[in-house]
């Protein structure tokens, strides 16, 4: 079950990516996007190697610079959620944060933090996530901010993930500062 929902989730944004991978000219930069990705959580693990999951989506991903893709759930080993549920029913997801290491051999090198299952397992599992992820030597994007960058063939590349918490300066109900972050990171950026 959850490897065909894998499958489901990564389909979703493959459209980007149908297009046979050509040599890049020095001033293209090619991106492929995804949607959640999530290789199990607690209690509902694949029963193959998780790295196997992702081997169909590896030739998609192939001669692009940018592999993004939104992580759902966290990469930790915290072992309490932060998470209330209503009639006793949590959704809170956590995989092990070498998981990390899988999507980083697949291909992916930039990722989204920023949904509502980023503090399942409250600040520590995001950093965890965070952590797992950068160590693997992609870049992340989340609350608070964080801006993912990342230069290519000396083309500066950058992304600010958004998501709907009041607060937060990455709150996309706020369209103001949305366009005020998405024109400045394109000012310094190219």
């Amino acid at each position: 079950m959850i490897r065909y929902g894998v499958a489901a989730v990564l389909a979703f944004f493959l459209w980007c990516v149908w297009m046979p991978a050509e040599p890049a000219k020095a001033e293209t930069v090619r991106i492929s996007a995804v949607g959640d990705v999530m290789l199990g959580s607690e209690g509902r693990w694949a029963k193959t190697d998780p790295g196997n999951l992702l081997d169909a989506v590896k030739p998609f991903l192939t001669g692009r610079d940018i592999n993004f893709f939104n992580q759902e759930g966290t990469l930790t080993t915290e072992a309490v959620s932060v998470k209330k549920g209503a009639k006793g029913r949590v959704y809170a997801f956590k995989s092990p944060p070498e998981y990390a290491g899988h999507l980083a051999r697949t291909g992916f090198n930039m990722a989204s933090l920023a949904n509502n299952h980023s503090f399942d397992y409250g600040p520590q599992g995001l950093k965890d996530t965070r952590e797992a992820l950068e160590k693997q030597g992609m870049v992340t994007s989340h609350h608070s901010g964080t801006i993912a960058r990342r230069a290519i063939r000396g083309i500066r590349v950058a992304m600010a993930a958004f998501w709907i918490y009041d607060g937060d300066p990455h709150n996309l109900n706020n369209l103001d500062r949305a366009r005020e972050i998405t024109s400045s990171l394109a000012k310094e950026n190219d």
